[in-house]
């Protein structure tokens, strides 16, 4: 068959029919840890990372559970029960093909977001990954000195940035340049946060949801954010009102 590197599978190499190596070789109890793995990377640790996979976790769960039953039947029931145990499992394969292929699409080949979805990265994802876009505007809620923040995920962002001034616009000298933040020496360059004469507050966690606390009252603030990977950060997003 023709070679190619397939992110399928955790040899370098595989063939061009991705269903028949990586894990569909795996045997029973390697096979338990891997899925397992990726329930929970997707459906648990990360589902904001991984937003709206091709199957829900009660239709992955209920496919395990059927393949566990299945598996359990045989062969210590017999044979009679050989067909039932091959059909669950070519419907967990089938199943986790296209969660490995949704992780990926979102990785936008990004290895380090293809490794938390639980799944192994092949050497052209290592090194096919690009910064991110910039973030769409900014989802925003306030409730008096409290707000919070999030954007859309955005392809291949491994962590979020988010600024919030007084400002409708960024000032001019006032970017991310190498995924670096330069913030002016110049106070006036900046508008401020608070009466206290804070330039900015740079949220720096990676998560895409946002908090913002102690704001000021009658006064109006707007959020950016940014995206990045181990490629690079984007620059910011348009400001939107909080």
């Amino acid at each position: 068959c023709v070679k190619f590197i397939c992110f399928f599978c955790f040899d370098t190499v595989c063939c061009t029919n991705p269903s028949t190596v990586g894990y569909h070789k795996y045997a029973l109890e390697a096979f338990k840890t891997f899925y397992n793995l990726v329930k929970q990377s997707i459906y648990v640790v990360s589902p904001s990372m991984f937003p709206s996979p091709p199957l829900t976790q009660a239709a992955f769960q209920a496919l395990i559970d059927a393949y566990e039953a299945a598996r359990e039947n045989y062969p210590s029931k017999g044979k009679s029960f050989e067909g039932a145990f091959l059909a669950a499992k070519e419907a967990i394969m089938t199943g986790l093909d296209s969660l490995g292929t949704y992780v990926t699409e979102t990785a936008a080949n990004d290895p380090v977001i293809i490794i938390t979805g639980g799944f192994v990265p092949n050497k052209i994802s290592q090194t096919a990954a690009i910064t991110p876009a910039i973030p769409g505007l900014p989802i925003v809620s306030r409730t008096g000195s409290t707000g919070t923040a999030t954007v859309e995920p955005v392809a291949g962002a491994t962590f979020y940035f988010a600024m919030l001034i007084t400002s409708t616009t960024l000032p001019s000298n006032v970017n991310v340049v190498n995924g670096q933040l330069a913030i002016p020496a110049d106070p006036s360059a900046a508008n401020t946060v608070s009466s206290g004469g804070t330039a900015m507050v740079f949220d720096i966690t990676k998560s895409r949801q946002k908090l913002f606390t102690n704001l000021q009252p009658n006064t109006s603030y707007y959020v950016y954010f940014a995206a990045g990977n181990s490629k690079g950060v984007s620059g910011f997003s348009v400001g939107n009102i909080l």
